[in-house]
């Protein structure tokens, strides 16, 4: 059995039922190549670098994330063919990570503007908006808390970090790692 399905501004890919990708409609490299969508947990650490991809950003959650432009700037977020992946580790020698997300840069690091909304690219909703928090979750809705600017809505499938409020923090799923030393914020890309 055989599911189409397309991502906003995206070619159409073509699954089996196992999730493994058999047929891609482009001749560039593409987002479908991934096997992967939305929101992943327990990814291992080799499997990224076997694939390609590279660390851009990676602090321990009590420190400062700056701003989107900043996150964009180090991640590919102006190159239409790099894509990221988002997550948290545990701390700075885990092997696996204990959430994260797949997605085009240049979609992960769009400006959004919503308290309340966040935005579908590749099975996750994403948000990055600037003096509330940068982050992902399974669901469209959110709520950027006016104190901290993070998300506060429940849920193991969310990650969220203070973005250009001068907090550090947030969470990666049910832990509140404010201002947690061990715990570490990482981008990988792949371009």
């Amino acid at each position: 059995m055989s599911i189409k399905f397309t991502y906003p501004n995206y070619d159409y890919c073509e699954l089996n039922s196992n999730v493994a990708f058999t047929t891609v409609y482009t001749e560039t490299y593409d987002l479908c190549e991934f096997s992967l969508s939305g929101v992943v947990s327990n990814r291992a650490v080799s499997s990224l670098t076997s694939e390609g991809f590279s660390v851009c950003y990676q602090a321990v959650y009590s420190s400062v994330t700056f701003q989107c432009s900043s996150l964009a700037s180090s991640c590919g977020g102006s190159n239409p063919n790099a894509f990221v992946f988002v997550g948290a580790l545990q701390s700075a020698g885990a092997t696996s990570f204990s959430i994260g997300a797949f997605a085009k840069a240049s979609d992960v690091f769009t400006t959004t503007s919503s308290t309340s909304t966040a935005y579908l690219h590749n099975g996750a909703y994403w948000y990055c908006y600037n003096g509330h928090a940068f982050g992902f979750a399974d669901s469209s809705v959110v709520n950027l808390n006016s104190y901290y600017g993070a998300d506060v809505l429940p849920g193991a499938n969310r990650l969220s970090w203070n973005i250009g409020n001068g907090y550090g923090g947030y969470r990666a799923g049910d832990n509140n790692l404010n201002f947690d030393d061990s715990w570490q914020k990482v981008i990988y890309i792949k371009y």
